[in-house]
């Protein structure tokens, strides 16, 4: 799942954090590729992919985020009504 919501978030982030974002992704690509051909089946070698499909989810929200431009619904002390 990290892959793709790498290439996710690639689409989705600004062109300053796209080389990351892509860099993020090309690693977990390569490393479900080495952990599933050259090991037995071992959870244990895939937890660094929940750090990095984590990162690309916060890519992804901070671009849904951008997009929809919620507005601030906080009052300030000097707004008492």
């Amino acid at each position: 799942m990290a892959p793709f919501l790498g290439l996710a978030a690639t689409c989705v982030a600004p062109a300053s954090v796209r080389p990351a974002i892509g860099f993020l992704t090309l690693w977990s690509a390569l490393l479900i590729a080495v952990t599933c051909l050259t090991t037995p089946a071992q959870v244990r070698y895939l937890h660094p992919l929940s750090f990095i499909g984590l990162a690309a989810v916060a890519v992804l929200a901070e671009g849904w985020l951008r997009f929809v431009r919620l507005p601030a619904t906080t009052k300030t002390i000097d707004q008492t009504t």
